[in-house]
């Protein structure tokens, strides 16, 4: 593969650019706008290759063309609808995460009752393929605990080191996780 330059364009040869493959805008204010908000490489490189013209082995033509009728609001829409999609699987993924979290930290505790149970080694499974992974969960933990206790300031750690005889598995995830 040749590797080429890539020199600076501005917001009108980024628009010639368009045009020349074949796109049609009809109000360059608004493509400049989108252009300059979102930025060429996020919105055309990211979003161009439905609509980009193909062989008929359905494989994308070298120099990129725009298929006819092709508006930059039809990828500026495209983008749109993306990323309300990402926001709604983002929230999605964050609470399941949540539940996730919540229900690890409740069946561990329940199985291993012992104050620091989340730090022996003993109370997880591993074997020669997994005990490293083992021990790097537990020092990120005990790294995350120890972290949190030399922070100024009160925070969920330092009261369950003041106040209580050990800091549950649950405010460990909490902090860890969401750094409550």
């Amino acid at each position: 593969m040749e590797l080429t330059s890539r020199p600076f364009k501005n917001l009108d040869q980024q628009i010639d650019i368009l045009r020349q493959k074949g796109m049609l805008i009809e109000n360059d204010n608004y493509a400049k706008n989108v252009l300059s908000k979102i930025g060429y490489y996020t919105l055309i490189n990211g979003y161009k290759g439905l609509f980009l013209r193909k062989n008929d082995r359905g494989n994308i033509i070298n120099p990129h063309q725009y298929i006819n009728g092709t508006r930059i609001e039809d990828i500026v829409s495209l983008y749109q609808f993306d990323k309300k999609l990402r926001a709604i699987l983002y929230n999605g993924l964050l609470s399941y995460e949540t539940i996730l979290n919540s229900e690890l930290a409740y069946r561990f505790s329940e199985m291993f009752p012992v104050e620091y149970s989340y730090l022996d080694i003993n109370n997880f499974k591993h074997d020669s393929d997994n005990t490293v992974r083992v021990l790097k969960t537990i020092s990120s933990l005990t790294t995350k605990i120890e972290q949190e206790a030399h922070k100024r300031g009160r925070n969920a750690i330092k009261h369950y080191i003041d106040s209580h005889t050990c800091i549950p598995l649950w405010v460990v995830i909490l902090v860890y996780h969401y750094g409550l």
